[in-house]
């Protein structure tokens, strides 16, 4: 089978039929409170942290900006969703993965912002940490979407899900990274990026399938190649 690195557009899907495979980690930002003190990065939250909330793995961010600021608003048919504002190029949500025993990493998501924050996004990926280089993996653009506690929306947008199966680099990988990042000065609005637009990021998961031992390969192996035979008596 073709291995595929692509976007792709969610009809009204579950949420436990976003994707296949283990979450290997989650973020869902619902134990999270953060001070409203700006900077360049996150605060040090006053409740939670930004450790996965599933499997392993930690979450952060960086703006050029040191007056941006970081909250928790509503989320996705959640309570809380992290969120920022004074976006610039190149800003980026950030989280990290320990892919080992794993393959076939498969990306979602919920993003969405206000009406002036950043419309135009891409995934990036790091097979070294979060250091990098980051490499390009997917461009998309954000709809005006407003998230509620209560309702989700499981559509694209704002739900994106992005197949990295045919980044082998990922694979068995301890220092898998990811950045959400920032791509032009234009807003969803079609203006420019306000200082006060909002980017909000919700539910975020790296799900990937377990590599088979080599035993369990063998074996498959041999029952094929066993039914093989007996499909040519």
């Amino acid at each position: 089978m073709q291995k595929k690195l692509m976007f792709v557009a969610l009809a009204a899907l579950s949420a436990s039929s976003w994707a296949s495979g283990a979450v290997v980690s989650g973020w869902s930002f619902e134990a999270l409170t953060l001070p409203n003190t700006p900077g360049t990065t996150p605060p040090a939250p006053s409740a939670g942290s930004f450790l996965s909330d599933t499997g392993n793995g930690t979450m952060s961010g960086t703006h050029a900006s040191a007056a941006t600021v970081w909250s928790t608003p509503a989320g996705n048919g959640t309570a809380k969703a992290l969120s920022s504002n004074n976006w610039g190029v190149g800003d980026y949500y950030e989280f990290t993965s320990d892919l080992t025993g794993f393959e076939d990493v498969i990306v979602t998501f919920d993003q969405t912002g206000s009406g002036t924050g950043p419309r135009d996004f891409k995934l990036q990926y790091s097979s070294t940490g979060i250091a990098g280089p980051y490499i390009d993996a997917g461009s998309y653009a954000l709809t005006l979407i407003t998230f509620n506690a209560v309702t989700g929306v499981n559509t694209t947008p704002p739900r994106f899900l992005l197949y990295l199966s045919a980044i082998t680099a990922l694979d068995d990988n301890a220092n898998a990274a990811f950045r959400i990042t920032t791509t032009s000065a234009v807003s969803i609005n079609g203006a420019a990026v306000g200082t006060g637009g909002t980017g909000r990021i919700d539910t975020v998961l790296v799900e990937a399938s377990e590599i088979p031992e080599p035993g369990t390969l063998a074996l498959a192996g041999m029952a094929s190649a066993g039914l093989l035979i007996r499909r040519r008596k």
